[in-house]
């Protein structure tokens, strides 16, 4: 069975990275699909790592050789969730003093 292509070369921009987080969205944990594009990823790489940091794959598997040029990229489910985000130390007071138990 062959893996699941999206063209994004064919979408209208603004539907672009949506089109791309919802097929990535409908993906199982181990799934992936291969995006077709015509120019480097690297902000939908960005935000990939801003939204699901941890959870997906990514696999340059055809760098174009420029714009224009078709560039193809495995994105992958790692897991169902993303990891979660740390937003404070909670080991210390805020201060840098240890809590007491």
């Amino acid at each position: 069975m062959s893996e699941a292509e999206l063209d994004a070369r064919v979408l209208p921009r603004s539907e672009k990275h949506k089109t791309i987080f919802a097929t990535f969205a409908e993906l199982a944990a181990g799934e992936s699909f291969v995006l077709l594009n015509d120019h480097e990823p690297e902000p939908l790489r960005l935000e990939f790592e801003r939204e699901h940091p941890g959870s997906y794959g990514w696999e340059d598997l055809e760098r174009g050789a420029g714009r224009g040029a078709l560039w193809r990229t495995r994105i992958s489910r790692l897991s169902s969730t993303a990891v979660p985000w740390i937003l404070t130390d909670t080991t210390t007071t805020g201060d840098g003093t240890a809590r007491s138990s």
